[in-house]
């Protein structure tokens, strides 16, 4: 009940980064990021997780990669997901989505917790629609001028209109917000390191970028980046 801190912010993040990797290194696009899918759970522990939940709409893109029985799924290129929280691209079409999708949706949730509001208005599907198409949000910094800068960027940067220019991965994401996340975000980070070095794909990660964990090992130098699953219809 009340409002999170930025480290909180940071870290249930990167949890949500961690389970994207997971999905779309399986050939999967929820198409439908939104915080009433992101459920906060509480381990035995005592320590909080985040659970992504409802991949009802979401996009097979590697069918090969997936049991028969899931592959029955049908695509129509109808509207589908939230609207103040769909891609540009997924409100013009529900079939041109790729992983880079998710993450928009993922920098709304991200600027909504931050900023305490959503970053398109409208009350009609039209005028959201519009909005996300024609208009750029306000800057995170302007709402919040205490928030680091880098986190801003981070945010905004899954905002860009042009799938192209947005962060290309979950994980990169993630590398990009480790540093004002809990110590205890470095071992998610690597989890997703591990998954992403078997795509293959390189992104060079400072090693101050956050504290070293409290092991013998050496630095992480580098942090694999995923690769961008790429739109098929799944008919």
């Amino acid at each position: 009940n009340e409002p999170l801190s930025v480290e909180e912010i940071v870290e249930y993040s990167i949890q949500a980064c961690e389970a994207l990797t997971e999905a779309h290194a399986r050939g999967v696009v929820h198409r439908d990021i939104k915080p009433e899918n992101l459920f906060l759970t509480r381990k035995s522990d005592g320590w909080r997780a985040v659970k992504l939940l409802d991949f009802g709409i979401s996009k097979i893109v590697d069918r090969d990669a997936l049991d028969t029985s899931i592959r029955r799924h049908r695509d129509t290129g109808n509207m589908l997901g939230t609207p103040h929280y769909m891609a540009p691209e997924q409100v013009r079409s529900s079939r041109d989505v790729d992983s880079r999708s998710d993450l928009w949706s993922l920098g709304v949730v991200l600027y909504e917790l931050l900023g305490g509001r959503l970053p398109f208005d409208g009350t009609t599907v039209p005028e959201i629609s519009a909005a996300i198409i024609e208009t750029e949000p306000t800057s995170l910094a302007a709402i919040r001028p205490d928030l680091p800068e880098q986190v801003v960027e981070a945010v905004h940067w899954c905002l860009s209109k042009q799938p192209e220019l947005r962060v290309s991965s979950a994980c990169e994401l993630a590398v990009e917000l480790m540093r004002f996340g809990p110590r205890r975000s470095r071992a998610v980070v690597e989890r997703m390191q591990s998954l992403a070095r078997k795509q293959g794909d390189i992104v060079h990660l400072p090693a101050s970028i956050a504290p070293a964990p409290l092991t013998t090992e050496g630095p992480l130098v580098e942090i694999p980046r995923a690769p961008i699953v790429p739109a098929v219809n799944s008919e």
